[in-house]
């Protein structure tokens, strides 16, 4: 990743994870290269994503409004299986794992503060 790493706030809390940010078309086809974030982070951030993830690894995902409320979350989505959600503007990429470790849950406002 060019870009320095985005800490997460969930409901105003901020967290100690941290995320990459992924914001052109050909790196989203491979956000993780080695099937791993980025090192420090929990994740990345895929910036302009509107859902129609097929990753080829197993991953938590939650799926962004525009102001950053969470539409939907899938913990521990199976390789290569597509996963949709209407209205959703970005998307969080993260370890399996995360969600619950953030408390992430569809309703939640996140922040991700650069």
């Amino acid at each position: 990743m060019d870009e320095p790493l985005i800490a997460l706030a969930v409901d105003g809390r901020l967290t100690h994870h941290r995320v990459g940010c992924v914001r052109g078309w050909q790196r989203r086809l491979r956000p993780w290269p080695g099937r791993r974030p980025p090192a420090g982070s929990c994740g990345v951030w895929l910036a302009r994503c509107r859902g129609g993830l097929g990753l080829g690894h197993e991953a938590d995902l939650a799926f962004l409004a525009a102001d950053g409320t969470v539409l939907q979350v899938r913990s521990r989505q199976p390789p290569w299986r597509p996963a949709w959600c209407r209205g959703a503007r970005s998307a969080l990429v993260l370890r399996p794992g995360a969600l619950e470790r953030l408390g992430l849950r569809a309703g939640a406002c996140l922040d991700l503060l650069a």
